[in-house]
């Protein structure tokens, strides 16, 4: 069958089904074959029955379907089993299936060639992107972009202004690693304004396992950066915390620095009023203060010592070195007193900590004439002080050297 529509234009449906649109010269525009595919400008290829195609130009751009999805080709035809190339040059696909939508290429090949397309993009039905990857079942609440090799994601969490940058994580409805590999993430809160640097703590990492995470450091909208620890003193700029509790304390309102171990263990204390402090199993024990003295905090009893140790005795009020085999005073000291009460025989305390001791007693008043008694070094705090006859004590004055 053949007519003419107008202008010359002419329309034929031949014998086997195939309906074509001529120019006024014959030149063929349009063709519609017996599968039902159109081509427009260009015969359309050999496609699979089972689908209907609309076929552009000589370059191979075509559109088709199914029941469930929509396909646009460049350079591409589908013949039921294979993609095949409709020239020799690279391909290219933009797919729509089940609320998806997806981005493919391929290589340059050969006209006719069959080849294989690899998904460059996924857009999936949840509103989460696959750059190179198809992305993992996030839960309602998140919009996530993931990159290839399964690790690197950014996140978006939906009305509680938080962004995630993650790197093997995803979450579900609980954060899970992607591959069997440890886990990192960046948490940025805009509602609290907060930064936070987490890692996985998980011994052996599972794909899809459940991740144990630690927040490794958090800045927070007041500029507190802390390190280890997920709260500070209002007055702290900077917590440092690892896993043994050692920490580093910028405290602003003391202009103050605190380093070293936590409460029980050693550490440098500057906030203080003041001075410069240094801590032992939460006590302090040596200090300079801001006029430049060095204070030791006493200790009752002397320690167990080696060679090189300076302890200042509280009870003795005496500071002392270890020689390498006994606690030694440095330096003399001195205590001088009158004697109390009458009689013949005169306790006196010294707490010189030492027998090892020189006393003399004089008259208190006078021509402060040198008495000699007899002296008992009765312990290393007391001497004893013994007359001839009775005396009254305040008339005698006794020092006491060691």
């Amino acid at each position: 069958m053949r007519f003419v529509v107008n202008n010359g234009q002419v329309h034929t449906l031949g014998p086997s089904g195939v309906f074509t649109w001529y120019d006024g010269a014959g030149g063929t525009r349009m063709l519609l074959n017996s599968s039902g595919n159109l081509g427009l400008g260009v015969t359309p290829s050999a496609w699979s029955s089972s689908y209907k195609a609309f076929q552009m130009g000589s370059g191979g751009t075509s559109f088709w379907g199914g029941v469930n999805f929509t396909e646009y080709n460049q350079n591409a035809y589908f013949d039921g089993t294979n993609y095949k190339y409709v020239n020799s040059f690279a391909s290219s696909k933009y797919y729509q299936a089940n609320g998806a939508h997806s981005w493919h290429t391929a290589a340059a090949g050969t006209a006719g060639a069959t080849f294989t397309y690899t998904q460059a993009m996924l857009l999936d039905a949840s509103g989460n992107m696959g750059l190179g990857v198809t992305p993992n079942t996030w839960a309602a609440v998140f919009r996530a972009i993931q990159f290839p090799d399964g690790y690197a994601a950014i996140a978006g969490d939906n009305g509680n202004g938080v962004a995630e940058l993650l790197s093997n994580a995803y979450n579900d409805g609980a954060w899970k690693f992607r591959n069997a590999q440890g886990a990192v993430r960046y948490r940025l809160d805009a509602i609290n304004k907060t930064h936070t640097w987490y890692n996985s703590t998980n011994a052996t990492p599972t794909a899809n396992g459940a991740i144990t995470w630690n927040p490794a450091m958090t800045l927070t909208a007041g500029g507190v950066l802390l390190l280890g620890t997920a709260s500070a003193a209002s007055s702290e700029t900077l917590r440092v915390y690892n896993t043994t509790n050692s920490r580093l304390i910028v405290d602003q309102a003391s202009n103050g620095l605190v380093l070293g171990a936590d409460a029980s263990g050693p550490f440098f204390d500057t906030t203080g009023s003041n001075r410069l402090a240094f801590f032992v199993g939460g006590t302090q024990r040596l200090s300079i203060k801001s006029t430049g003295q060095v204070n030791f905090v006493g200790q009752a009893s002397d320690p167990a010592g080696a060679a090189g140790d300076v302890v200042y005795n509280s009870t003795s009020n005496r500071l002392k070195y270890h020689n390498g085999t006994a606690w030694v005073n440095t330096g003399t000291n001195k205590y001088s007193g009158a004697l109390a009460g009458t009689g013949t025989s005169f306790t006196v305390t010294h707490n010189l900590g030492t027998r090892d001791v020189t006393v003399a007693v004089r008259k208190s008043g006078s021509t402060y004439d040198q008495v000699f008694t007899d002296v008992q070094m009765t312990d290393t705090n007391t001497v004893t002080i013994v007359f001839a006859s009775s005396v009254t004590g305040s008339d005698y004055t006794v020092t006491v050297i060691g």
